[in-house]
């Protein structure tokens, strides 16, 4: 797929899309988020990925914010990656649980590398 990208000059490689506005955190150098904002809806951020596949957009990343805090995350990379696009998330990671990672492992992953990249992100969660 990423080959299939550099090919050609006449679309889009990489985009950044925020689902969700709102984050866990409070950094004092990020200017990326809020505490009150409501999660863009899902029939809003189907069309911001159809729109983007429909352009030949290769890889689309899911930041904001916190996307981990988006209710519909699942669906939305369901759809990112029905589109034939490689779904990527900026996440600080403290609202990982092993259940989420099982799930994004099933939506992001080729299937042969799920198993390994569940069992290292647990592995990772129970260094917190």
């Amino acid at each position: 797929m990423f080959v299939r990208a550099m090919q050609s000059a006449s679309h889009p490689i990489l985009a950044q899309i925020v689902p969700i506005r709102r984050c866990n955190l409070d950094c004092a150098y990020c200017n990326k988020y809020d505490k009150t904002s409501m999660p863009v809806p899902l029939e809003t951020m189907l069309r911001r990925i159809d729109r983007l596949a429909d352009l030949g957009t290769t890889i689309i990343t899911l930041s904001g914010g916190e996307p981990t805090l988006h209710p519909d995350l699942d669906a939305i990379i369901r759809r990112i990656r029905n589109r034939g696009a490689i779904a990527t998330l900026i996440t600080n990671g403290l609202l990982l649980t092993p259940a989420l990672v099982g799930v994004l492992s099933w939506l992001f992953l080729d299937p042969r590398r799920r198993g390994f990249f569940g069992k290292l992100m647990i592995s990772a969660l129970r260094l917190k």
